[in-house]
């Protein structure tokens, strides 16, 4: 009788654990590999959303990577349609964007080319037309509404301009009055307010300078308003903004989170986010790559390892979460309420963006690591790519 007993509990927790442990988070049910490409050479490849775009017309996603790279890959037959080498010294990886016939992207000077930004033909990859920059090693990225192209110009002081130009031919509409350089970011486009929003690093202790928000009138190029930072910290904006409701968020490298009033650039909440030792080293805290709306909470990635989701209305914390490693990025899909991380390590995380649980994480299999940004995604397919110029696409389970 006794034998029976342990038998038969024996049989209970086993199929109890095996019922668990198909439930946890770090199981792969939740995810699976679907494709994955090799560039050759090797490229340091670290994906940011920013630097793949989707064309839902022929199903085809277009990434940019380190070394030279642009590919368009077909999702539906799993091929690499083209892969182009620009003749560019990128260090970083850059911007990408998509509009008619088209793709857009930014090259860096080397030796055998001037830096430009170019308009390729996203069937071919060739070239259609190219606007030189005086800039030698641009480092932010653009913006595309309606047919035109917006871009930051570095001016070696200190100083920048945004310049408009036409997407069809490369033609300059305007370049705007200087404006202290950004660095790492894009301008994010307020169609409704017809600004232009970009903020600036912070130039004190080399110039002189305080940073500085700005708003700019897209149809002139003027400053509409703008809003300077003064405090003892290094407050770049190494932040992509984002507008919800009457407001725009912008947060800085250094911890400070800003809520300013579109049409006016007033304060409606400033708060600055310190780690929970106090830290004032920059690696360790403060906010890097874009910010992200979802139901009335502000998300950002705290480089240190955590991602913050915040209450746009005052800016309290309603969570916070821990991503294992160093990471710069997420990747928020709003439609089905989650948030991707691929950290400083050999794995890929889901977070739910209600509550910041751990949904599911996947680890590569010989693979290399990231060093920063996130994953991009189209339906259930995430496109991530590593150091070792791996690049990979998951298809989600559930």
């Amino acid at each position: 009788m006794k034998k029976v007993v342990i038998i038969s509990v024996m049989i209970i927790l086993c199929f109890l654990a095996s019922s668990c442990s198909s439930l946890l988070p770090h199981e792969n049910n939740y995810v699976q590999l679907y494709m994955k490409l090799k560039f050759e050479p090797e490229i340091s490849f670290c994906t940011h959303p920013s630097e793949c775009i989707y064309d839902e017309e022929t199903g085809v996603v277009y990434t940019r990577g380190r070394e030279e790279l642009v590919a368009a890959i077909d999702i539906n037959r799993k091929k690499l349609l083209w892969d182009r080498r620009i003749r560019s010294d990128n260090k970083r990886v850059f911007d990408i964007e998509l509009g008619g016939d088209n793709i857009y992207i930014i090259r860096v000077a080397s030796k055998e080319a001037s830096s430009a930004i170019l308009a390729l033909n996203k069937r071919t990859g060739e070239i259609t037309w190219e606007y030189l920059l005086e800039d030698g090693s641009p480092d932010n990225g653009m913006a595309l509404q309606n047919g035109f192209l917006y871009a930051v110009e570095y001016m070696r002081d200190g100083y920048s301009t945004v310049i408009k130009l036409d997407s069809e031919n490369g033609r300059e509409i305007w370049k705007s009055e200087r404006i202290l350089a950004p660095k790492a970011t894009d301008p994010v486009i307020d169609e409704e307010m017809g600004l232009l929003y970009v903020g600036s690093r912070d130039f004190e202790e080399v110039y002189g300078y305080n940073p500085v928000f700005y708003a700019i009138d897209m149809e002139t190029g003027k400053v509409v308003w703008k809003y300077e930072v003064r405090s003892e910290h290094r407050d770049d904006f190494y932040t992509v903004p984002v507008v919800c409701g009457d407001s725009v968020y912008g947060a800085t490298w250094f911890g400070l989170v800003l809520r300013l009033k579109r049409d006016t650039g007033e304060v409606v909440w400033k708060r600055r986010y310190f780690p929970d030792d106090s830290s004032v080293h920059p690696v360790n805290w403060g906010f890097g790559n874009r910010l992200q709306i979802y139901d009335d909470k502000l998300i950002l990635m705290r480089p240190a390892g955590y991602i913050y989701a915040l209450d746009t209305e005052n800016g309290d914390v309603v969570w916070k979460a821990w991503t294992r490693y160093s990471a710069d990025d997420v990747y928020l899909d709003k439609e089905s309420g989650r948030i991707y991380v691929h950290n400083w390590g050999p794995e890929i995380r889901c977070y739910s963006a209600k509550d910041g649980k751990l949904i599911w994480m996947y680890e590569y299999e010989d693979g290399r690591g990231r060093v920063g940004g996130a994953p991009y995604k189209v339906g259930k397919y995430i496109f991530d790519g590593d150091a070792g110029g791996n690049f990979y696409i998951l298809e989600e389970l559930r």
